[in-house]
């Protein structure tokens, strides 16, 4: 559970430095003087890794060099899947939204069936058979 946790850390952490509005001054001055720090703050990726690192070396959950590692890595995977599945579900909420109220959610309409015969002999005659 507590990895679970951590790994929820790890995730908030990770979109409050790349993505927040509050961060942002800091992260276009970093990109401005230090092109390649700036690109690890913009990066979900680079940012969670050391999130990550943060993490294990604060929480130590597993003895050793290897523990550390697998801890941090470990944070990382847990808060790069809410990451995804947070993005699949706001895409599928924008491609979903009905007459562009975001917060209506429906199932997308089913296409209507056309006729074999209209499928076979449409493109001879210009969608509909004779």
């Amino acid at each position: 559970m507590e990895a679970l946790q951590l790994g929820l850390v790890n995730w908030l952490a990770t979109t409050i430095v790349v993505e927040s509005a509050l961060l942002e001054p800091v992260r276009v001055r970093v990109e401005r003087r230090w092109p390649r720090l700036g690109y690890l703050l913009d990066c979900h990726l680079c940012t969670g890794t050391w999130v990550g690192f943060a993490l294990a070396a604060a929480f130590r959950r597993h003895p050793g060099v290897a523990g550390f590692v697998f801890d941090a890595l470990l944070y990382k995977a847990i808060g790069h899947l809410v990451l995804d599945v947070v993005a699949t579900a706001a895409a599928l909420r924008r491609r979903w939204s009905i007459a562009g109220h975001p917060s209506t959610v429906s199932a997308p309409p089913v296409p209507k069936p056309v006729p074999l015969i209209d499928q076979l002999l449409g493109p001879l005659f210009g969608g509909r058979h004779p």
